[in-house]
């Protein structure tokens, strides 16, 4: 096909009759008007806006050219076998490298969980660890404790025999507590250690409460 026939009459696609019959006039009278243009070429364009007319003004041969010249620039617009070759190349390829990304970040992420998962249990093993060291420390304290209030005591009863001896040489008589001096002695002694062993106990829940919180948050984070 030659220089496309709108562009000869300068109209648009989809101009009416009365505006092809307007255009083929207006570019007849420019062709007449312009006296420079040799002979020779003012032949060939006049024949060319004849020609652009002939086609245009006939619905037929119009509708016939529309449908050419739409082949053509189809045509025009398929793309060249390497450009195919390269369109074939990223549809294949970019399933093919959005797969290995996933399949990589995939990979990375199930590695990230079993770190934290393997952080969580080391976590709460070394709770429970400071648990238990915590519960043997408090019953060696206990025993510690009670083995030091038997020692005060006897050492208390054996303080106080030495020196009603000591005043019985001297030939002073000083008299051994009661019975109701020793069982109040011994009462407000049990009230004393009860009061330790409350707070003792108090804060040793409170210990424990930490400890027992901290292991809940561990086994939340690991669901």
């Amino acid at each position: 096909m030659q220089r496309d026939h709108y562009d000869i009459l300068d109209i648009p696609e989809n101009a009416s009759h009365a505006w092809i019959e307007k255009a083929y006039q207006k570019r007849l009278l420019a062709l007449e008007s312009n006296t420079a243009l040799k002979a020779k070429k003012r032949v060939a364009a006049l024949a060319e806006i004849s020609e652009a007319y002939r086609v245009l003004g006939d619905d037929r041969l119009r509708l016939a050219y529309d449908a050419e010249l739409l082949k053509i620039r189809e045509t025009a617009n398929e793309p060249s076998p390497l450009a195919k070759m390269v369109r074939m190349a990223l549809l294949v390829g970019l399933p093919l490298i959005a797969a290995g990304t996933y399949f990589y970040m995939d990979s990375q992420a199930k590695a990230r969980v079993q770190q934290e998962r393997a952080e969580q249990i080391a976590e709460t093993q070394r709770l429970e660890a400071q648990q238990q060291r915590f519960e043997k420390e408090r019953v060696l304290a206990e025993e510690r404790d009670r083995l030091d209030r038997e020692k005060a005591e006897r050492d208390r009863i054996e303080n106080i025999r030495i020196a009603h001896e000591e005043e019985m040489r001297n030939g002073r008589f000083i008299p051994l507590p009661t019975l109701d001096q020793q069982a109040r002695d011994k009462q407000n002694a049990e009230l004393v250690e009860r009061g330790r062993q409350l707070q003792e106990e108090i804060e040793r829940r409170k210990t424990l409460a930490e400890l027992e919180r901290q292991k809940r948050f561990l086994r939340d984070a690991q669901r």
